[in-house]
């Protein structure tokens, strides 16, 4: 039996930021044109934290994660098996 799934499906236009999630962005003097790029990295630094290299203190998120998290924030390439496996050990 085979099946055909459609890879092209829209999203829609992302929501406005809030007055007040612009004003975290506002207090840390992030640049206007660098608010998404920023809002992802630092998602995915707490998914790294969490679910990739967890830690014994779930409530903390290592300050290494964020440089690694801009880079898949900016699509750069960036290999997570020796991290992960590092973390296995």
């Amino acid at each position: 039996m085979s099946q055909e799934f459609n890879i092209t499906t829209s999203f829609g236009k992302a929501h406005a930021w809030s007055s007040k999630e612009k004003g975290a962005f506002t207090d840390l003097e992030v640049q206007e044109g660098l608010c998404e790029e920023t809002y992802l990295a630092a998602l995915l630094s707490f998914w790294l934290c969490i679910f990739v290299l967890p830690s014994e203190d779930l409530n903390v998120i290592l300050l290494g994660t964020f440089k690694v998290a801009s880079l898949i924030a900016i699509d750069r390439p960036f290999s997570l098996a020796i991290p992960v496996l590092t973390n296995l050990y």
